[in-house]
């Protein structure tokens, strides 16, 4: 916890501050996170409802505290979910989550006790097949080489999930930058690389995270994932800049920028390339009002022209179409 809400896929406003709290307090994150995580979940299927009462609303209000403390698509939304099940028609804000009763009561003599019989035969099939599919899923969790989302059987019914299999330490972002000069040492003398603003992605130091979830920003978790291989992991960014390359302001390529994060919206730049910047949120003690600060910068890709041999080698061996300039959709 003392990296997980600066290294996270999209930050946003509220994981800046709550980045900022001690190692005692992140310590204490670590020990909430294990209780609600490994503990919990046995007592929503506990036989008391007061256990299960408990449970479930643990499990909310954990889910909440994660929404509001990143941009995590809609992974917390829909683990509210089954935690649902943990209230019925005692649950003193039941009245509040479910706005009527579906239920059927059956008053025919001996069928209501067959049906629960047949019901209580049927539970405990799918238990056993469940408990059969597990095996594997589990013996899994305790490998060495843990395999994160993959399926276990044929019809994909009892898998692996997880966001991510490991908290990372420091935060690197891919930074693309186009230049307009007639050759690229013009470029590198006049400092004249212009960089592109993708939504809700850390760019410029001082622009804020944005809030965005449930919405899920594919690209630019794509670029986060990318940022932590090399450039041949991740040739669909050969792509996407190409495109850049081609792209003014009426192109559709623009709506994975943020606003105004397109720098050349008069016609295409001449030149693109691609750095790896190491990103860090600044403290409130140092007096700095920007968000970041980023330093070491190095290459991640080559730069690129419409034009030149690599692009094209990259494009036909991936069986991809050059765009036209401008592109238009």
């Amino acid at each position: 916890m003392d990296y997980h809400y600066e290294t996270q896929p999209i930050p946003n406003p509220i994981s800046y501050y709550l980045h900022q709290n001690l190692a005692s307090f992140h310590k204490f994150e670590v020990l909430v996170n294990h209780f609600i995580e490994l503990i919990v979940p046995f007592f929503c299927f506990g036989p008391w409802r007061i256990a299960r009462h408990i449970a479930g609303t643990l499990q909310v209000f954990f889910q909440i505290l994660l929404i509001i403390s990143g941009n995590l698509s809609v992974l917390n939304w829909i683990t509210i979910g089954p935690a649902l099940w943990c209230f019925d028609d005692s649950y003193p804000l039941y009245k509040y989550l479910f706005k009527r009763e579906i239920f059927m009561n059956i008053n025919f003599n001996g069928i209501r006790q067959r049906i629960k019989y047949l019901r209580s035969i049927i539970k405990l099939i799918i238990f056993s097949l469940i408990i059969y599919l597990s095996i594997d899923p589990v013996l899994n969790l305790f490998s060495r080489y843990q395999r994160m989302n993959s399926s276990f059987d044929r019809l994909n019914l009892v898998n692996t999930y997880g966001a991510f299999g490991s908290v990372g330490k420091i935060r690197d972002e891919v930074i693309i930058s186009g230049c307009n000069r007639s050759s690229i040492e013009q470029c590198n003398h006049d400092n004249a690389w212009l960089e592109y603003e993708f939504s809700c992605k850390p760019g410029k130091i001082d622009r804020a995270p944005c809030f965005s979830a449930p919405y899920h920003r594919r690209l630019t978790w794509q670029l986060w994932f990318a940022a932590m291989q090399n450039l041949q992991y991740n040739p669909w960014l050969v792509h996407l800049m190409t495109h850049l390359l081609a792209s003014d302001q009426y192109s559709p390529v623009n709506v994975v920028l943020s606003v105004g994060g397109n720098p050349f919206p008069d016609g295409p730049p001449r030149f693109i390339k691609a750095d790896l910047y190491r990103y860090k949120f600044t403290s409130l003690n140092s007096g700095d009002k920007n968000w970041w600060v980023r330093s070491n910068p190095q290459p991640y890709s080559p730069i690129f022209t419409l034009g030149s041999p690599q692009l094209k080698s990259i494009f036909r061996q991936m069986e991809w179409k050059m765009p036209k300039v401008p592109m238009r959709s």
